[in-house]
């Protein structure tokens, strides 16, 4: 623990090997060794090529008990860039989400600048907004003091005592969100989860030469037109797509028949604007359905989104396409494909618990009719007697 550390300017990686000695690695060692601490995870956003590479997306280190925050931290290459830390930090942790908290009194963070290491821990005000709090002094891990070194790695083994107590009290309980979570997606997409946005980064390289000009006219001028999820900002590259998304929503399945309604009408509700706009989603299911804290349900991921009648793109996902799609190249792009998918909702399996009223099992029959043209529009379909008392 007599190890001394030198900063040099734009040398990160050292900083980041001291984090690794102080911090990582009495993690690691607790997850292998200490009891009821298997389920810590540490996640460091160093060397990912994510959207998480960009500035203000995630901080560089999250760790996460039963995948809720517990520590979060930045680095710096130089002490000067103390406060540029603090600063960063800040930003990433805007707010106090609900969904990723439970009944948690504070989160843990540390910036390590050069030689310096300073703790905090973060508390949620009336707002929700998160106040940040010093704990004890900036540590100075550049000199051979032994103390400074022990200091660091005290704080550690204590954040991991006081996560461990609050398991025992259950404060922790399993979120409907882990923040600054990195989600991989088909065809290299990426998702980040923030505290009030959500970052998304789609890639574009390989796709037909006409997919980011349509995605761009989509999200400029269809998009806002559909509900309350918000596009906040977008940028459009030669390779990738930039999307900020808010607010935050979770992902759940309905727990009983009502829920089920009103979710399938939300998702009627988006797809029958589409369907007046010439577009289809093609990927309606239930991974695509997100449901906000006012309870309400809407549907996301519109990458695979197509101008109706444009049959040079690829089929839907065969388990959740309609029977046409099957054995086929190229998708004809017809709104009763978005029709059978919904209907397809009520059948999949992770909804068999539910006990379908004869209103609602009528409705999936009209909407999953083998032939696509006896299948109703969207907006014929909204108007179905199963959702009269709505």
């Amino acid at each position: 623990m007599g190890t001394s550390f030198k900063q040099i300017s734009g040398g990160e990686a050292t900083t980041l090997g001291n984090i690794n000695i102080h911090i990582k690695k009495i993690i690691e060692l607790a997850q292998e060794y200490a009891e009821n601490c298997s389920d810590l995870d540490l996640d460091r956003n160093k060397t990912s090529s994510t959207t998480t590479e960009l500035p203000r997306d995630r901080p560089d280190m999250a760790i996460c008990y039963k995948n809720v925050l517990f520590m979060m931290g930045e680095e710096k290459d130089l002490d000067t860039r103390l406060k540029d830390a603090e600063r960063q930090l800040d930003g990433y942790f805007d707010f106090w989400n609900p969904l990723a908290f439970g009944r948690l009194p504070f989160v843990m963070a540390f910036v390590a600048a050069g030689i310096k290491l300073q703790f905090y821990y973060y508390y949620p005000n009336n707002n929700n907004v998160p106040v940040r709090v010093r704990i004890g002094n900036t540590i100075n891990l550049g000199t051979s003091n032994r103390m400074n070194n022990f200091k660091a790695l005290q704080y550690t083994i204590n954040a991991i005592r006081i996560i461990r107590t609050w398991d025992h009290k259950q404060y922790i309980k399993h979120p409907k969100i882990k923040l600054y979570k990195v989600i991989h997606q088909r065809n290299d997409t990426t998702v980040t989860i923030n505290p009030k946005k959500v970052i998304k980064k789609v890639q574009i390289e390989n796709r037909e030469p006409t997919y980011k000009d349509f995605l761009k006219y989509f999200y400029n001028n269809i998009f806002p037109k559909l509900n309350n999820y918000k596009l906040l900002e977008s940028k459009f590259h030669a390779r990738w797509i930039y999307l900020v998304f808010a607010p935050v929503g979770y992902m759940t399945i309905p727990k009983d028949e009502d829920e089920l309604r009103y979710a399938i009408w939300s998702v009627l509700k988006v797809v029958m604007i589409l369907h007046a706009n010439e577009i289809v989603h093609r990927d309606i299911r239930w991974e695509n359905i997100m449901r906000l804290t006012d309870n309400s349900w809407i549907l996301i991921d519109f990458e695979e989104a197509a101008p109706i009648g444009r049959g040079n793109r690829s089929t839907p996902t065969l388990n959740i396409a309609a029977p046409e799609y099957r054995g086929v190249e190229s998708d004809p792009c017809r709104a009763a494909g978005d029709i059978w998918m919904i209907g397809n909702l009520l059948d999949d399996p992770i909804i068999n618990r539910i006990q379908l009223s004869e209103s609602a099992r009528n409705f999936r029959d009209r909407l999953t009719q083998q032939n696509h043209s006896e299948r109703p529009s969207a907006a014929d379909a909204i108007d179905d007697d199963w959702f009269s008392d709505m």
